[in-house]
């Protein structure tokens, strides 16, 4: 789950650029109760984390799936309207899809139960975020989608 930790560490910039990139009230909807949620898991697995030793998260020093790469990131920072809507929701995309991936993984092979079950609390919030976000890659592709 330090994968998960390192993933969301990254994302959170990329939701901090929703109110100024984007023009349309519902990517930026979206993106606030994202950026609640993945504050919330990363509450919760810093809190079971801590409990544990564990050694310094190498996946913060690399670019994996899931984590929008420092490329990714400026080039959204430079984005507006329906570019910067398509971007970040591929990036939530991606990142939602790795995170599934994880949680699944932490569920069928994981050995601590506390874990096991907070996997399984992020994956149904996840399918249901990966459905919203698919929808906002579509609302921006659309050519009638009217926003800055």
């Amino acid at each position: 789950m330090q994968l998960l930790i390192a993933m969301n560490e990254r994302l959170l910039p990329v939701l901090d650029l929703v109110p100024s990139r984007s023009g349309d009230p519902a990517v930026q909807l979206y993106a606030s109760v994202a950026r609640r949620a993945r504050t919330a898991e990363l509450e919760s697995l810093r809190k079971l984390a801590a409990g544990l030793t564990l050694p310094e998260n190498e996946h913060l020093k690399h670019d994996m799936p899931g984590m929008p790469t420092a490329a990714q990131r400026a080039a959204l920072a430079k984005a507006s309207g329906n570019a910067f809507d398509r971007g970040f929701a591929a990036a939530m995309i991606a990142h939602l899809d790795q995170a599934s991936r994880l949680c699944a993984g932490e569920q069928n092979s994981g050995a601590d139960p506390a874990f096991r079950s907070l996997a399984e609390t992020i994956a149904r919030g996840v399918g249901e975020e990966r459905a919203r976000a698919s929808a906002l890659d579509a609302r921006a592709a659309s050519p009638s989608a009217n926003t800055r």
